[in-house]
Formats: structure tokens, sequence, C-alpha cells
């Protein structure tokens, strides 16, 4: 069974398990002018022909620390120049890699504009594209075992809600249709979402 499904035209899910702790993890394949981008590609070297057939990649895109995860492999197979935040360096340096290009907020690239979210320890970048209200985050929003979507950074990193309001806030004032995370996969309702953790904060 393929780890890669449509989500509309030009997209796909990329699924696969964190290699050390074996959870599932979510990576997205993207259609850009230029080619394919893969970002926050899982390690699942069984799915090298099934990337090829979509089309040639040529970059991986890291959207913070704890997200290089199948990079160095699709590297080595595609020859991909690496895109990523100063905050994933470390990580990336660990597993022999360099970024081609740091993300900065603020930046324009592969048709998505580049957000920087940054609170405390949590830095990490997003994808915002507004024609669509396609927004691609990392590690800002997962889930509980009942399913609620609660934000990552304060879960797993202890950041507080407090400092994490201000980035859902200028989020949900994009008004995106589509949430991608690389924890909760891909959900349409991405308003309900960040309204709900707002009237949390």
């Amino acid at each position: 069974m393929s780890n890669i499904s449509a989500i509309q035209p030009g997209l796909w899910r990329f699924d696969g398990l964190e290699q050390e702790h074996k959870f599932p993890v979510v990576g997205y394949i993207v259609q850009t002018p230029d080619g394919l981008i893969l970002v926050d590609p899982p390690h699942a070297p069984e799915e090298k022909e099934e990337i090829e057939q979509l089309g040639r990649p040529y970059a991986a895109v890291v959207t913070g620390p704890w997200h290089v995860r199948g990079v160095p492999l699709w590297v080595q197979e595609f020859g991909l120049y690496v895109a990523a935040p100063q905050s994933a360096r470390d990580e990336l340096r660990e597993a022999g890699l360099y970024p081609d290009m740091i993300l900065l907020d603020g930046q324009e690239e592969y048709g998505f504009q580049v957000l920087g979210l940054k609170a405390g320890s949590y830095d990490e970048i997003a994808f915002w594209h507004p024609e669509s209200g396609t927004l691609l985050v990392g590690d800002l929003l997962t889930a509980r075992e009942d399913g609620q979507v609660v934000l990552g950074p304060n879960v797993y990193a202890n950041v507080p809600l407090a400092d994490l309001q201000p980035i859902v806030e200028r989020l949900a004032a994009l008004q995106p249709k589509l949430i991608l995370s690389s924890h909760l996969g891909p959900r349409e309702d991405a308003q309900a979402i960040l309204d709900g953790l707002t009237a949390n904060l």
C-alpha cells in the first residue's frame, strides 16, 4: 500500500514513521513551477519510484528542528538542495547536511510566502499560499488522543500559551481554507481549528 496519496492536483500527502520512535509523521509533496519539493518528508526509500512517477524533485524543505526526517535519504537519491530555517541547522549538520537556503519570514519561495513562527524555544517556518488559502505548518499543531487539536510547542516543549497567542492570531487572521500539518495531516476545517485555539488562549 502506498504511503503517498493525492490531496488535490499538484499536492500529495506523504505518510511515514519517525525513524527512532516509530510514531506516525506526515510530509508533503508539492508541485511548484520549477518541479517537485518535498516538505518534511519521511524516510521511506520504498517510495522512490512513486515519487519519480509524480515528477522530479529538486528541493527538500525542513520546517524546523526535529523535521529533518528522511531528507538525507532524498538528498542522496535525487541530489536535492535543502531549504530550512536557521533553527534546523544543527540537526541538519548532525545528518551531514547543510542548508543551501535559510528560510526567513517574508520571503517568497516555491510560490509560497514564508512565515517565521517563533516563541521561546519554538522556532520554525510555515508556508502560506494566499491564492488557494493553504497554510502548511510543522510542529505548531498536534492532537491529543481524544482528537482535540492542541498547540505542539505547548504540549511538547512547555512553551506558554500566552507566548503562542500572537502566532495563532496571526495565522487565524489569514483565514486559511486548508491546513497541511506535519502531525495532523490535511485539515479542511482550518479556520475552525485556529478560531477554537484562539478562544482557549
